[in-house]
């Protein structure tokens, strides 16, 4: 999974916790009674707020030379456009706060200090701009408070229910955030964004194949099967519920050869009239050193065994509009399949081992 940087990841969480710090002094201050104590909180405010201005335009800085990782797999188009405009909002309201709260402060005559060193003058005395100012600040302020909670339950939806690992790029790794499932459920039936999503994939026939290669009388021969079908439901960053089906039409067979095509389709070998189809289903897809491995059961000329299939995985684009290449391969017992009878029977001729290889391009459904 791609993290945020470390820098990042210190102003985000610098940042956010001085903002809260500030909305809440803000809120308590103003009630406070006219004296020395009350002169002295508001300075230490402007000060902090001038702090978040500074650390913004690092942070702007920072995100302009080091973009945000992407979005997990099968994030929905909407949620990636909210999340865009949220964030776009958040600046916008970070560079107006601290700028209308010191504008508000030389208008009325209150410079304000940065931790006790003098800041440039925006504007001379002036009771109507400070009026004004006091306007946006205080509704810029409550704009934020919302922005925040959206902020933070979104990251808890996302952390505790969908589980796509978005809250774990802006922490450190090796940090272990709770994953109470209870809570998870109960959340799910009070949040408005709706339960855990699925990220199901639509395979694409231009660019998958399944091929095999055989040995018959020392020499490989290379086939494929034509007619396939295959469901998907995988999110790489959360395999919870991943699962992979693929229907296999064998009468779809194919090496090149008519007659061996047809002695393929027959009951000596795949009986594509007693059983038509040859299934895998997968039980469990884990994550490997070298990419994944789907675990599962597959079907064949009648016959289940337990087969682990191991693939890679490259996912391209963002948002909806991603595209996944899944490729691996492995090696079956024809034998242990009942796959040539008869004369066919042994290694004599044909050796035991097949190599099936698979490509499976896709998009998100």
């Amino acid at each position: 999974m791609q993290r945020y940087s470390g820098v990042a990841m210190g102003l985000h969480w610098v940042m956010g916790l001085i903002m809260i710090g500030l909305l809440a002094v803000g809120l308590w201050m103003v009630d406070l009674p006219l004296a020395p104590f009350k002169f002295e909180v508001y300075q230490w405010h402007k000060s902090f707020g001038l702090l978040v201005l500074l650390l913004l335009v690092v942070r702007v800085g920072w995100r302009w030379t080091h973009p945000a990782p992407m979005l997990p797999v099968g994030t929905p188009r909407w949620q990636v456009k909210v999340a865009e405009f949220t964030h776009f909002l958040l600046y916008f309201l970070m560079l107006l706060m601290p700028l209308s709260g010191w504008l508000m402060s030389d208008a009325a005559g209150y410079r304000p200090h940065f931790f006790g060193l003098a800041v440039p003058l925006l504007w001379a005395q002036d009771s109507v701009v400070a009026g004004w100012a006091k306007w946006v600040h205080e509704m810029a302020g409550k704009a934020l408070i919302g922005l925040l909670i959206l902020h933070v339950g979104a990251a808890v939806h996302h952390h505790l229910i969908v589980r796509d690992g978005i809250l774990l790029r802006m922490v450190p790794k090796g940090l272990r955030l709770p994953q109470p499932k209870l809570f998870g459920l109960v959340l799910a039936g009070i949040l408005p964004f709706g339960a855990v999503q699925a990220v199901e994939w639509q395979v694409v026939p231009e660019g998958s194949k399944l091929e095999w290669e055989a040995r018959y009388s020392g020499s490989q021969i290379i086939g494929n099967f034509g007619v396939w079908q295959a469901e998907i439901r995988l999110n790489p960053d959360d395999l919870a519920d991943a699962k992979v089906r693929v229907v296999v039409e064998v009468a779809s067979v194919g090496s090149g050869d008519e007659n061996r095509d047809k002695t393929l389709k027959g009951i000596d070998f795949f009986d594509a009239v007693g059983h038509p189809k040859a299934v895998f289903e997968s039980s469990k897809v884990s994550k490997t050193s070298a990419g994944f491995v789907a675990a599962g059961t597959l079907t064949l000329a009648g016959v289940s065994k337990p087969l682990a299939l191991p693939f890679t995985l490259q996912i391209q684009g963002d948002g909806a509009q991603r595209l996944a290449l899944a490729q691996g391969q492995v090696s079956l017992s024809r034998n242990a399949f009942g796959v040539g009878k008869g004369e066919w029977q042994g290694n004599a001729t044909i050796a035991d081992l097949v190599v099936v290889k698979y490509v499976v391009k896709a998009t998100l459904k």
